[in-house]
């Protein structure tokens, strides 16, 4: 069971959005759909000036690849609904950013040299801790995280999920790694 925190009225998307990048989507939770879409900001853009849904993510397909210039809006989002991961190569996943963002984060170590597979919300690269502390803070549901010091490239992993409500499998030994979990959390 995913640890998950209710979506009130009050919490609405604002007009930034966060780009998740390649090979992350929603699964069949597209709502609307524009063709012939120049870039992903337009398609972004679309998503702010849409009036049939709240339109809360887009999922935009490059030129040339199997969803070439297919602008996909959805009113799901990555609070509210687990990511799948991979989806199609050549399509990029953004998501508005809810108004109602953490001021700040508490983390603890719970494994070392251990991290968590599968759940991952967010994959990306920073030099120290402290900034994927911060780029958890960033996404509602970001519960852990997973941080290697000694690599420089996909070395925070931010998750969905806690080790002690995740498969037993899913918990993995691995020296370089450090699994860290949400505990606390202030609000604006």
């Amino acid at each position: 069971m995913m640890d998950r925190l209710t979506l009130t009225a009050t919490e609405v998307p604002s007009s930034e959005f966060i780009d998740l990048g390649l090979h992350v989507c929603i699964t069949q939770a597209n709502d609307v759909i524009y063709y012939n879409v120049s870039t992903n900001d337009e398609c972004k853009e679309l998503c702010l000036n849409e009036t049939s849904i709240v339109c809360w993510s887009v999922e935009y397909g490059e030129e040339g690849g199997s969803h070439s210039k297919m602008c996909q809006l959805s009113t799901q989002y990555s609070g509210i609904i687990t990511l799948s991961n991979p989806c199609g190569p050549d399509v990029i996943y953004s998501e508005r950013i809810p108004v109602h963002r953490q001021r700040g984060v508490t983390v603890h170590l719970r494994h070392q040299g251990q991290r968590l597979e599968k759940h991952i919300l967010h994959m990306t690269s920073y030099s120290s801790r402290l900034e994927c502390t911060q780029s958890c803070n960033i996404y509602l549901y970001c519960v852990a995280f997973d941080f290697n010091k000694n690599i420089v490239t996909n070395n925070c992993q931010l998750l969905t999920q806690k080790s002690d409500v995740s498969a037993p499998g899913d918990l993995v030994e691995d020296a370089n790694w450090n699994y860290y979990e949400v505990t606390g959390r202030v609000w604006e």
